[in-house]
């Protein structure tokens, strides 16, 4: 009985001891960190049990089983995960649109995803005898759509994640969000969107960049025409048709 006890710890220290080893030197070079924006549902978000999911997950994990990679997902703030990517703390980011400020550091694939640009809000927006208040998110398009190029009124807030801008837009704290048209549908889809519409047409296509892509550190071409090729495969293969069906009611490409 003594001995089945010391072999039991014995084997209980072992498994411990290689628990804490490294992952092997061939897993880590396979793997691929894939960075995805925390709290922007339904392109990605944490769901009831903590779990990483969405449409932009889907995708990646599509593109993944291509290039026979070994996906890891990290989730974090817009801007967080592009100073994780200029850092080489993560290896793709999802979701991103050519923005001119991320080319000192990165480049793009094609698009896998075409949306508008589009202001939501409540109705009486429209009618406003003061100058609005305007939600969009930190480092995102729409930020520099406004202290770049577009000249108004309109006072701008500033928010680091999807949620919290939406949030604003729910407690009255902004008139109106400008987001891109697949977020503002699944917003006003939910049970907290349905006082709340669509505010005049889209923005003009060559206003914003409509394409989503995936963005990857400057120094990876060879990468980049990885990933291109996967998402030409996952098109023709109907993995991105399916993926597309499972969140959205139409076509995104």
């Amino acid at each position: 009985m003594l001995r089945c006890r010391q072999i039991f710890f014995i084997c209980l220290a072992l498994c411990c001891i290689f628990n804490d080893l490294p992952a092997p030197a061939a897993a880590l070079e396979n793997q691929l960190k894939i960075g995805l924006e925390r709290n922007s549902p339904p392109f990605s978000f944490m769901n009831k049990n903590n779990v990483p999911e969405g449409f932009s997950l889907e995708i990646a994990q599509a593109i993944c089983e291509v290039i026979k990679r070994n996906c890891v997902f990290v989730l974090q703030p817009l801007n967080v995960l592009q100073d994780s990517l200029k850092k080489g703390e993560i290896d793709v980011m999802m979701n991103v649109r050519a923005l001119e400020s991320m080319l000192e550091y990165a480049q793009f694939s094609q698009p896998y995803v075409r949306t508008r640009s589009v202001y939501i809000g409540r109705p009486s927006a429209m009618r406003l005898n003061r100058p609005v208040r305007i939600g969009v998110r930190n480092n995102g398009m729409h930020y520099y759509y406004f202290t770049a190029g577009e000249k108004s009124s309109a006072t701008v807030f500033v928010k680091n994640e999807t949620n919290a801008l939406l949030d604003d837009l729910v407690q009255g704290n902004v008139d109106m969000v400008l987001t891109n048209g697949l977020l503002a549908w699944y917003f006003l889809c939910s049970d907290e969107g349905r006082e709340f519409d669509t505010l005049g047409p889209p923005l003009p296509l060559e206003a914003t960049d409509a394409n989503l892509r995936a963005a990857v550190r400057k120094n990876e071409s060879a990468l980049v025409e990885e990933i291109n090729k996967a998402i030409n495969d996952i098109h023709f293969n109907g993995a991105l048709l399916r993926i597309n069906r499972k969140y959205f009611p139409y076509t995104l490409y």
